[in-house]
């Protein structure tokens, strides 16, 4: 047997083995703590990220109970079936050998998809802002949560779980940043500015758990 934690390190291991860096075993996580907040605001920003939403669970059963957890499931998935490509549900499965395997299919469409090609599924930030606005809306209708199309707003404290959403940006078909879906929340888009760079900040120094890639030159972010 396994659990939703093995279900996400497998997947770590497996399909960004950038992020599984050498850290103890029990320290590895899909958004280990990083600390380099400005660098993850770039990645976030940055005009060729696609972003990818991702759900770990332990078997297509969890997966199944996940989606009772709706108010009204069946108006969340009329609403956004036709725009959940790059909203995933990954679980694990038993081989033949009874080893672990991983399966993924779409959170409403319930389309199966090759995991391997994950990373061609994401939204730009401002069409994933736009999708997550009304997922978190369907999913939280007393709680928050939402966002709009400039930035995501801060969820309030009672809505639960997310921590376990991971959101996974996309920058030339690689995957550059992991994060959970409460820490991208956590961050604001600066208001006004010039046109020079303007990083995104988190609301506080504990908002952000994130991991990024090492490159070349970092992604950088201007605003009008």
């Amino acid at each position: 047997m396994w659990w939703e934690k093995t279900v996400e390190y497998t997947f770590v291991q497996r399909f960004m083995p950038n992020f599984a860096d050498g850290r103890a075993e029990e320290d590895r996580y899909l958004a280990p703590l990083d600390g380099d907040h400005e660098k993850a605001g770039d990645a976030i920003m940055a005009i060729d990220t696609k972003m990818v939403l991702i759900e770990f669970k332990r078997s297509l059963g969890e997966v199944n109970s996940e989606l009772r957890k709706f108010p009204n499931f069946e108006s969340a998935r009329r609403a956004l079936k036709k725009t959940d490509r790059h909203h995933l549900l990954v679980y694990g499965m038993a081989s033949k050998g009874s080893q672990l395997e991983l399966a993924a299919r779409t959170y409403f469409s319930e389309s199966e998809v090759e995991i391997k090609k994950i990373t061609t599924e994401g939204k730009t930030y401002d069409d994933f802002l736009i999708y997550l606005n009304k997922f978190l809306k369907f999913k939280y209708p007393k709680g928050g949560g939402g966002s709009d199309k400039k930035s995501p707003d801060s969820p309030t404290d009672d809505i639960g779980g997310l921590e376990y959403i991971v959101v996974i940006g996309i920058v030339s078909g690689e995957p550059r940043f992991a994060m959970s879906l409460r820490d991208f929340l956590s961050y604001k888009r600066p208001d006004g500015g010039s046109t020079a760079t303007i990083p995104l900040t988190p609301k506080s120094p504990e908002g952000a758990a994130v991991k990024l890639e090492k490159m070349a030159e970092p992604l950088m972010v201007t605003t009008n």
